[in-house]
C-alpha cells in the first residue's frame, strides 16, 4: 500500500492545527522488531504505533483495525468517502476504501480530519502524506531517532545544512509535480521533481526514479532510476527500498545480485511494506541458505544515511 508515486490521487488537505510560533518538538521513534514506529493517538480512543512513510499518500490502517475503531464509534459509516485507485512504484495499481479520521495526535500536535485508506488484514499502519502535508515543517533526526515537529530548530539539533538531507516533503512543489504528471505533462513533472529530489525529499526521489524507469518525460534510464531509488532507500523509505530491491533482482541499472536484492526487500518489509514480503520470499526460494544468511546479516548491519 505504501508505494504511491506521482500518479496517486490528489491528497485532500483539510484543516489542521500547529501553532506557527511553537518551538520544535522531538517525538521519539520507538524501535520494535528492528523497525522504528511512532505512537499516534486516534481521537480519545487509543494509541497505535505507525510506521512513518513519506512515500505513502494517505494514513493507512489494516481493515481489522478499522473495524475496531468503528465498534468504538471513532469511525462511522458516514466518515467513508469512497474508494481511490493508487499507483505503486512498480507501475501496478491497487484500489482502497478511504475515510476520514477526525483527530490524530502526535506528541503535543493535534491534526484534524485526516484522510486514511484501508489496507488488507495484517497490513502495516502507515503515517503518510495526508497527515504530514498538514505540518508546516517536519523532519527526521536519525541521530536522536525522532520526528521533529515545529518551526524552530531544536537546540543542539541538526544544523541547516544537514536538514536538507532529512526525509522532508516540500508539499507545494511536490503537488505541482504530481499535477503535471496527472495531466500527462511528464517533462514538467520531472523538471519540478528533480530539485526537490536533490534536496533529499524521498517522495520526489521515488517519483523521479519512476519517471526514469518508465521513460516518461525523460529518456528511459535504469541507471538513473536505480540512483534515485537508492537515495530514498538510504533514508529508510520503504518504497525506495522495495523499488531498489526489484532493480537488483532483475539486474536493471545495477549488477544483478540476489543477496543485495533480498537485503532491500527485507528492509522494506521491516519498514511496513507488506508487498515486499512476497518479493523477498519469492526470491528466497531461488537462493541458497548461505545467501539468505548473508542477506539477513547485511539487513541487520544496515543504517540510514543522509547526504
Amino acid at each position: 500500500m505504501c508505494k504511491r508515486v506521482l500518479c496517486r490521487a490528489l491528497v485532500m488537505v483539510l484543516s489542521g492545527f500547529l501553532p506557527s510560533d511553537a518551538r520544535a518538538e522531538a517525538v521519539p521513534l520507538v524501535q520494535e522488531s528492528g523497525i522504528y514506529v511512532l505512537p499516534v493517538g486516534i481521537g480519545n480512543a487509543m494509541t497505535l504505533k505507525f510506521v512513518l512513510d513519506s512515500g505513502a499518500s494517505d494514513v493507512t490502517l489494516p481493515s481489522d483495525m478499522v473495524q475496531k475503531l468503528m465498534r468504538q464509534g471513532v469511525v462511522k459509516q458516514s466518515d467513508f468517502i469512497g474508494a481511490q485507485t493508487y499507483g505503486l512504484a512498480d507501475g501496478s495499481t491497487v484500489r482502497s476504501a478511504r475515510f476520514i479520521l477526525h483527530e490524530l495526535k502526535v506528541g503535543n500536535v493535534v491534526i484534524k480530519d485526516v484522510t486514511a485508506s484501508v489496507a488488507p488484514v495484517g497490513g502495516a499502519l502507515l503515517l503518510g502524506q495526508s497527515f504530514l502535508s498538514k505540518l508546516p515543517r517536519w523532519s527526521i533526526d536519525n541521530t536522536q531517532h525522532a520526528l521533529i515537529l515545529g518551526e524552530d530548530p531544536l537546540p543542539g539539533g541538526p544544523d541547516a545544512s544537514s536538514q536538507k538531507a532529512l526525509s522532508r516533503t516540500s508539499e507545494p512543489s511536490f503537488e505541482a509535480a504530481k499535477a503535471a504528471y496527472e495531466r500527462g505533462d511528464f517533462a514538467t513533472a520531472a523538471m519540478l521533481s528533480k530539485p526537490q529530489a536533490e534536496q533529499g525529499d524521498a517522495m520526489s526521489q521515488i517519483g523521479l526514479g519512476f519517471l526514469y524507469f518508465s521513460g516518461k518525460g525523460v529518456a528511459k534510464d535504469y541507471v538513473e532510476a536505480a540512483k534515485w531509488y537508492r537515495k530514498a532507500a538510504d533514508q529508510g523509505n520503504a518504497s525506495g527500498q522495495h523499488s531498489l530491491g526489484r532493480m537488483y533482482a532483475a539486474g536493471l541499472g545495477v549488477n544483478q545480485d540476489s543477496v543485495i536484492a533480498y537485503k532491500w526487500f527485507n528492509l522494506a518489509s521491516g519498514n511496513g511494506d507488506s508487498t515486499a514480503i512476497r518479493s523477498r520470499d519469492d526470491l528466497a526460494a531461488k537462493m541458497t541458505p548461505g545467501q539468505i544468511a548473508e542477506a539477513q546479516k547485511l539487513s541487520r548491519e544496515w543504517a540510514p544515511k543522509t547526504e
